[in-house]
């Protein structure tokens, strides 16, 4: 009798030791990770090599290199800096580094149970999967080199697919000097960090006065990175202009932007479509006049390209706006350049610094 008791007593202590196991491991899993004072976490963190981020040719935009527990993530394209973000486990995740986490991870279409039987139980090599972005490096480079390091933004979107071609902000960081110090440019007036080309709300001058009063810009474009939009209307983003102009380019019709072109998977690489739909906002009559518009401009107002510039006053200091809004001769690329504590005439000539 005393040992049966006994044996009872072990294989109730072996329930109750295997069900909280089972509990702390696959159903508070992830809180019990997460928690900041869990060590687990930085491990985890460096023991995971990050896919690559890379423009539509290939080009290395973020790239993770060293061994496994000791990996460094590097940034060599500060001028997508906004675009690519940085991955962080002191300050975090930001732009394609956070919209895409899961697929850089390798945890993409994993579940728990799954992640935790082959990275933790098996100790199988955590890598992540790249990420292809519809960026032109070159672009990129160019429209980052015409801010010249002055506040502003410039973006350059495909007129019929809305891929993104280019979308720089100025001024902007070291993504890989972040963990030394994240703290100043966090705490720098000229937001270095700020994206201004899709969250940069800014006065659109008589630009907007071009366009049907029924045009509605409440809403945000979607993109895997954080955009917004002016509940009231009255103030645009760089990315909004840009989109504009596409529409005047393209027959009336507004595309969906892309951002992320493809995503690597075990079989190979996968198409991303857009997260929304083209929308026709112009009709017929007032694409014809916006376009005669721009195409005069080029001419009378010398102009590098089709387009239209526009001073916008602020409210603050009687500083201005620049605004250069277009699109390339061959109708194939929209452009927006908006410069701030400047004039329309300084975006244009900044605009002309991105023609060949």
């Amino acid at each position: 009798m005393p040992i049966r008791n006994l044996a009872a007593f072990f294989l109730a202590a072996f329930t109750v030791l295997a069900g909280a196991s089972g509990y702390w491991s696959l159903i508070e899993r992830e809180p019990l990770i997460d928690r900041q004072d869990n060590p687990r976490q930085l491990i985890a963190f460096d023991r995971i090599q990050r896919g690559r981020i890379v423009d539509h040719n290939g080009a290395v935009l973020a790239e993770s290199t060293g061994q496994p527990g000791d990996y460094t993530r590097l940034y060599p394209e500060p001028s997508a800096a906004h675009v690519a973000g940085y991955a962080s486990f002191r300050y975090g995740l930001s732009g394609i580094e956070s919209a895409a986490d899961s697929i850089l991870r390798g945890e993409a279409g994993l579940s728990d149970l799954e992640k935790w039987w082959r990275f933790d139980l098996l100790g199988e090599p955590q890598i992540g999967r790249d990420v292809q972005l519809t960026l032109d490096i070159n672009l990129q480079r160019a429209a980052f080199d015409v801010l010249d390091n002055a506040a502003g933004a410039v973006v350059i979107v495909d007129v019929y697919n809305g891929d993104i071609l280019a979308l720089a902000s100025s001024p902007t960081f070291d993504a890989a000097q972040l963990e030394l110090d994240f703290e100043s440019i966090a705490k720098d007036d000229a937001g270095p960090l700020f994206n201004r080309a899709t969250l940069g709300l800014y006065p659109p001058g008589a630009i907007l006065e071009l366009f049907p009063p029924t045009l509605d810009l409440t809403t945000a474009p979607e993109l895997p990175i954080p955009t917004r939009a002016d509940p009231n209307g009255e103030k645009v983003t760089p990315l909004q202009m840009a989109l504009l102009a596409a529409a005047v380019a393209g027959n009336g019709e507004m595309p969906a932007p892309r951002l992320i072109a493809a995503v690597q998977s075990p079989s190979g690489w996968g198409e991303q479509s857009a997260s929304g739909h083209p929308i026709a906002i112009l009709p017929p009559d007032a694409t014809d006049r916006l376009w005669a518009k721009f195409e005069t401009g080029a001419t009378t107002l010398n102009l590098p390209m089709p387009g239209y510039t526009a001073t916008a006053p602020t409210i603050t200091g009687g500083a201005t706006i620049g605004w250069f809004v277009g699109y390339t001769p061959d109708g194939k690329r929209a452009v927006c350049v908006v410069l701030e504590d400047a004039n329309g005439a300084d975006a244009a000539r900044a605009a002309g610094e991105l023609m060949p």
